[in-house]
């Protein structure tokens, strides 16, 4: 039984100049990125690869559509490897590039076509959240299908992984909380998963602290403090996705995506959202366990009593970034019942990771706690 894996190779720069340096970066490369990146942080280093805008394909989440146009344009190129530098949303996209044919990204997505691998993948990414640059998966929105699909394949795996905390430097203050947020619900759940074991235990767990640590040091030193910690920020969103590679996605995941596919909501926040309520139910149904752990953990982290440990969490995810409804979000209650439906229908293997097992029921409960 294979408990654990690491399969990327990683490196950390501090520049974009020394990565392209260390990655020979050059002629027979492909550089995947958006404009806002390329422009103040990559352009200024004269790269002589050949390089592409996601901008022109399209904005947001990605989709299948917008991964099918970019994957017809390189059809007739020559290349070795996709250096993809962006979010999540970019990495996501250049993992399906990697791929041969000419089978639609809905089939690959949805098991109906198996592509083979034959470009090399380097994924850095330009946020701390997703840790999508250290796992072999991928979430896309298939349009016909109205929602997000995770995606995991071993060919989705980067063959190396950069780290550069200059790259964080395009990051508004909201995209760093709702991306650090990202990654510390992912490794929460990857803690708590019944999938976990003593190794995914070390990475989910110091992507915790590395997290709660850096936020303490915001609310303290003010916002724009995050820059300070920006290489701990990252290392904890890799950490969280090694972690989360080897325990599959969980139920705030599963039940964010509906909520980021059709109304755009950050990933982070919408899963902050879901957590906080899906936490609700397991101390009811499952106050014994690794739950028990997870809140000694915290208890000491936020110098509070397990007692209060999760108001206390609460309060320093205000501090950082004030919690919205699904109402204040722009949601529509009667998307609900369809948003619970979607869940049902599509993302059991989530759900499956789930620390106390949560129905139908429960799952429209939650979305019910969270308007």
């Amino acid at each position: 039984m294979n408990l654990f894996s690491i399969r990327p190779s990683i490196l950390l720069c501090d520049t974009v100049e020394e990565l392209a340096q260390k990655l020979h970066i050059g002629k027979g490369d492909i550089l995947l990125t958006s404009g806002f990146v390329y422009s103040p942080l990559i352009e200024p280093v004269n790269l002589s690869c050949e390089v592409i805008l996601r901008d022109r394909y399209g904005r947001g989440d990605p989709t299948d559509r917008m991964i099918d146009a970019i994957r017809k344009d390189l059809r007739e190129k020559e290349f070795r490897r996709i250096i993809a530098v962006g979010g999540g949303a970019i990495l996501d996209i250049a993992k399906l590039l990697v791929l041969d044919g000419t089978d639609s990204t809905e089939a690959i997505l949805t098991g109906k076509a198996h592509p083979q691998k034959v470009h090399e993948l380097v994924a850095i990414p330009t946020t701390c959240g997703s840790g999508t640059e250290v796992t072999d998966m991928t979430m896309v929105g298939v349009t016909a299908l109205k929602t997000t699909v995770c995606c995991q394949m071993e060919e989705f795996l980067p063959d190396i992984s950069a780290l550069v905390p200059e790259l964080l430097g395009t990051l508004t203050y909201k995209t760093f909380v709702t991306s650090s947020l990202d990654a510390l619900v992912r490794a929460c759940e990857a803690y708590l998963s019944p999938t976990a074991n003593a190794f995914t235990d070390l990475f989910s767990m110091r992507a915790i602290e590395l997290i709660v640590n850096g936020y303490q040091y915001v609310r303290r030193e003010g916002q724009n403090a995050w820059k300070d910690r920006a290489k701990e920020f990252l290392q904890a969103s890799s950490f969280a996705g090694i972690a989360l590679s080897n325990t599959g996605y969980g139920p705030a995941y599963a039940l964010a995506g509906p909520l980021a596919m059709e109304h755009h909501i950050p990933y982070g926040e919408a899963a902050r959202l879901m957590f906080r309520e899906i936490l609700r139910l397991y101390r009811r149904y499952k106050p014994v366990g690794k739950l028990d752990l997870l809140e000694r953990q915290l208890a000491g982290l936020l110098n509070t009593s397990i007692a209060m440990v999760w108001e206390e969490s609460v309060r320093l995810m205000e501090a950082i970034l004030p919690f919205r409804t699904l109402r204040e979000l722009g949601v529509p209650h009667k998307e609900l019942w369809d948003c619970m439906q979607s869940v049902v229908r599509r993302r059991q293997s989530a759900m499956a990771h789930a620390y106390a097992a949560l129905s139908e029921n429960d799952v429209l409960r939650i979305y019910e706690a969270a308007y």
